[in-house]
């Protein structure tokens, strides 16, 4: 009796990854938002660089939690667990992704 209370090890691999894959989907769109800020700036644009030290602030370390926890979390779903791996693997390379933007745009004379 005492032991129908625990969750069972499936649900807690399910509910982490369900967490990892949350995680992971926002700071993908957080980073889409950043993309293209950075491409369409508005106004001066010198604000840029602080908006791309926020992005490696954000995205990384969530981005690595949220890729260990669908790695670690064995006893899940599978699709949640590929979700999980494709929107982490997003999240860590947008910053990446971003800074090359931002220098090929300061770098083209048009």
């Amino acid at each position: 009796m005492l032991l129908a209370r625990f969750p069972r090890e499936d649900t807690v691999g399910t509910v982490a990854q369900v967490i990892a894959v949350t995680l992971a989907s926002l700071v993908v769109l957080y980073g889409f938002a950043a993309e293209y800020a950075v491409i369409f700036p508005r106004g001066a644009g010198e604000w840029t660089a602080r908006l791309i030290t926020a992005v490696y602030a954000v995205n990384m370390p969530i981005g690595t939690f949220s890729l260990l926890l669908c790695l670690l979390a064995k006893k899940g779903k599978p699709r949640l667990r590929r979700a999980g791996l494709v929107a982490s693997s997003i999240a860590l390379v947008l910053p990446i992704v971003i800074s090359g933007t931002d220098l090929l745009r300061n770098a083209l004379p048009f």
